[in-house]
């Protein structure tokens, strides 16, 4: 058999495990979408009204009250900016962080890849943020915002908010095995990332080597690329390194750990 013949072959027999995996996938998938809109009462109404709801008080205690600053932009669409993609991250952690004790009559009988089940509600979620996009635009447009060439650099902010979540969601579905009381820990960490990130107050509040330092949050350099490029204001800095930087060693870390430990998934499953 030449070399191209076996490539065919090999190609041809991971056809059926590919198309295997996928179904698996799809089948996440489309769980946690019938999780997230049809056993709700408000369904699509409360993916909406979450953010709204955020944003009207951070408007109101951060924006008037306390009188943070906001790099130029009005308060009301940067601190939405910030919460749209807030509200995608953490609901695809908490749902990613559970997806494997959920599953653990699957871990136990049969083997796919664990990064599936976490990867499934990331994917799902985009769902969420594509309903929420809308109310950006109309804020952008009732707060007469102009938009620049800088909008198409918005996808990729997504795209590394995407992986952000993945990263964090399946460390946490790994850890969640092992340590069931995580499952508690895990909303109030998101929590305090929430008022550790640049959501209600600007990256600029932060000179020298603290604005760095604080860039070793992931999100942040995320946050004010995704408002820099939609809403305008100052071009972020140094913070955008530091938080490529980090979202990658904590990637790299989860695939890592879940590599190392998967195989004990299901005795403790």
């Amino acid at each position: 058999m030449d070399d191209r013949s076996a490539d065919e072959w090999t190609w041809r027999a991971q056809l059926p495990r590919s198309y295997r995996l996928s179904h698996v996938f799809l089948l996440f998938a489309g769980r946690e979408l019938k999780l997230r809109y049809k056993q709700t009462v408000l369904g699509v109404a409360w993916t909406l009204l979450q953010p709204l709801a955020a944003m009207a008080v951070f408007a109101l205690v951060f924006g008037r009250l306390a009188g943070l600053p906001s790099d130029g932009i009005p308060y009301v669409p940067f601190v939405y900016a910030g919460l749209m993609l807030w509200t995608y991250l953490t609901g695809t952690v908490e749902a990613a962080g559970r997806s494997l004790v959920q599953d653990r009559e699957l871990l136990t009988k049969s083997y796919f890849p664990r990064v599936l089940g976490p990867a499934a509600p990331i994917v799902a979620g985009l769902v969420d943020l594509v309903l929420l996009l809308p109310v950006l635009g109309v804020l952008v447009a009732a707060f007469g915002i102009q938009l620049s060439p800088a909008l198409l650099l918005a996808p990729l902010c997504v795209v590394a908010t995407v992986v952000i979540a993945f990263a964090t969601g399946l460390l946490f579905a790994a850890l969640n095995v092992q340590f069931r009381h995580v499952k508690y820990a895990l909303p109030f960490l998101l929590q305090l990332w929430l008022y550790a990130s640049a959501v209600v107050y600007p990256v600029s509040l932060f000179e020298g080597t603290w604005r760095l330092a604080y860039g070793l949050n992931p999100m942040v350099g995320v946050l004010s690329s995704f408002r820099w490029s939609v809403l305008g204001g100052p071009l972020p800095g140094v913070e955008v390194a530091a938080s490529a930087v980090s979202a990658a060693v904590i990637l790299t870390l989860s695939l890592g750990y879940v590599a190392r430990v998967e195989r004990r998934f299901a005795d403790v499953g």
